[in-house]
């Protein structure tokens, strides 16, 4: 019995410190910076493309004032208002974007990654309640 319970401890032991398990486990740790990097990424490209978008958004605002004060498409007194004010707001937050340090930069990037994270931790969790849920639905019945 005694050389049983150390052959199981053995096997037990070199199952642990094999190279395949030393390297499943920095497979996840990798696994997990490259999903980091990646989101890292698609964070930036959204943040480039929104500040693309509200380039594109001014100069459309801007060519409608144009178009209105040429006399080719006249705007309503309230769509007018609207026009200007999105001008006036759009360039503002162009501005911000444009103005902002690496190092906020950085932040912005962080704090974004750190909320996606929380959903998608959040998200996993819910999947796992569902999933344990309908197991227990399911030997019940």
């Amino acid at each position: 019995m005694k050389s049983f319970t150390l052959t199981v401890l053995l096997v037990c032991v070199i199952a642990t410190w094999s190279p395949v398990a030393v390297n499943a486990g920095r497979f996840d740790r990798s696994d997990a910076g490259r999903r980091d990097e990646e989101m890292r990424a698609r964070i930036v490209e959204r943040m480039a493309t929104r500040k693309e978008k509200l380039g594109e958004m001014i100069e459309e605002r801007k060519n409608q004032l144009a178009d209105h004060e040429s006399g080719r498409s006249l705007l309503s007194g309230d769509d007018h208002e609207r026009v200007k004010r999105q001008i006036k707001n759009f360039s503002r937050k162009f501005e911000q974007l444009s103005n902002i340090s690496p190092s906020e930069h950085e932040e912005m990037v962080m704090r974004e990654m750190e909320m996606l994270q929380m959903h998608d931790r959040e998200h996993r969790r819910l999947q796992r309640d569902e999933l344990y849920d309908s197991r227990f639905r399911n030997e019940n019945l």
